[in-house]
């Protein structure tokens, strides 16, 4: 579990164009989105273009006193789906070698990969030890496609980690400690795989998380804490009566809205009051199916129109990169 995960881009380098069109297609994976170059020159262009995350923008001041944390924001990024995790290139071209191509990306941080044939893996390992790449694929070798996927999966499991680590760091100020606790991490695990989900976001520092899985649906999980609902009593009591309050404190009854938004639902909480369900472990929570009211389904790209849009239009990637530059 990561404080917000979403599908993110592979760079996929060779100058042979049949083995990049094989390749994309043997390697077809639901939350990964394929740019492949046969010049390596664009793609380390490309590759320079990527800017880090903000990690301010995370945090929610309402005012001195209440400072909430989500990851919610990034729903909206239409660039999020642009992020490269991983780079994978061949060492054989003829403009540049792939040597002389992850030289280029010394300075940039994403997990890097070389293809080699059996005369390049003794290369290969000096790379490594080197510090210019952090792993290598042999073509020919049977179980290809399944090192390809794996080196996909970690180059996004180390972006997001990496993340979520500094998310907790800098949230140890505002009580963000619930993603160290390891129940609520294997319940929205469990969640994300039994649902099919492709991109989740943190609602609060809470544990409460947003889903959107392949087919664009959008559900939530919200998870009682009791010490978070007490630190939050002076903001939203004059939203909640008395009776309410006790129940929330009880964790009989819990809020299917973020606290931060419960000026926005004034005069209707009650219709976002839902029983908690509790697990074996003590963990008490409530899943919504359908949770479209907590964002603005018009001003979301959803991966599935992403992909569309980028496979119809060569430009459109670029084209979104200007918008939100401008």
């Amino acid at each position: 579990m990561y404080t917000f995960m979403h599908p993110t881009t592979l760079v996929l380098v060779d100058d042979n164009v049949n083995f990049l069109k094989s390749t994309m297609a043997l390697v077809n994976m639901r939350d990964c989105y394929y740019i492949p170059y046969e010049n390596p020159t664009l793609a380390v262009n490309h590759l320079r273009s990527v800017s880090d995350l903000d990690d301010n923008d995370f945090f929610i001041s309402l005012d001195e006193d209440n400072v909430y944390f989500s990851t919610l924001s990034q729903v909206y990024n239409p660039l999020r789906f642009v992020t490269v995790t991983t780079v994978i290139s061949d060492y054989e071209m003829p403009i540049i070698s792939g040597v002389e191509f992850f030289q280029r990306l010394r300075s940039i941080d994403l997990h890097k990969v070389m293809l080699t044939g059996i005369a390049t893996n003794a290369l290969a390992v000096s790379m490594m030890k080197d510090g210019l790449i952090d792993d290598f694929i042999r073509k020919s070798d049977f179980d290809f496609t399944s090192s390809m996927e794996n080196s996909i999966l970690k180059g996004k499991r180390l972006l997001f980690e990496g993340i979520t680590n500094r998310h907790v760091t800098l949230g140890k100020t505002f009580n963000c400690n619930i993603y160290v606790k390891d129940d609520v991490r294997d319940l929205v695990d469990d969640m994300v795989r039994e649902n099919n989900v492709i991109e989740y976001y943190a609602l609060d520092e809470n544990g409460s998380f947003i889903f959107i899985n392949q087919y664009n649906e959008i559900s939530a999980v919200f998870v009682y804490d009791k010490s978070y609902i007490s630190s939050k009593y002076n903001a939203i009591r004059n939203y909640i009566d008395p009776e309410l309050f006790k129940k929330l404190i009880e964790g009989t009854k819990i809020l299917t809205i973020p606290l931060y938004e419960v000026s926005k639902y004034a005069g209707r909480i009650n219709d976002f009051v839902e029983d908690t369900i509790e697990l074996s472990c003590g963990v008490k929570y409530v899943y919504i199916k359908d949770a479209e009211y907590l964002v603005d389904v018009n001003k979301i790209t959803f991966f599935n129109d992403f992909k569309h849009k980028a496979a119809s239009n060569q430009n459109y990637i670029a084209s979104v990169s200007n918008i939100v530059s401008a």
